[in-house]
């Protein structure tokens, strides 16, 4: 019988679902900050992502998803404009 958590489940289970909690902490985190300071959080996620910050390392995958939810959550607001590459693309 293979390994499991208090509650039963399998760790890996756990794991999944504590990135979906987490995936849902930063999507509500970014629908509650203002343009300017949304942008601030997506260039500050994109260095962290950068060579620069990596290190010929690949990024985080919390930095990637914090990225990918500035983006997404940018779009949402904006859905006709564009976002400079220089910003968060």
């Amino acid at each position: 019988m293979g390994t499991t958590t208090p509650r039963g489940r399998k760790p890996e289970q756990a794991l999944a679902d504590r990135d979906d909690v987490e995936m849902e902490e930063i999507r509500r985190y970014v629908r509650e900050m203002p343009d300017t300071e949304l942008l601030r959080f997506g260039m500050t996620a994109k260095f962290l992502c950068s060579l620069e910050a990596t290190v010929d390392l690949p990024p985080p995958e919390r930095v990637r998803l914090r990225l990918t939810e500035a983006q997404a959550e940018w779009e949402r607001r904006n859905p006709g404009l564009p976002l400079n590459p220089s910003l968060m693309s």
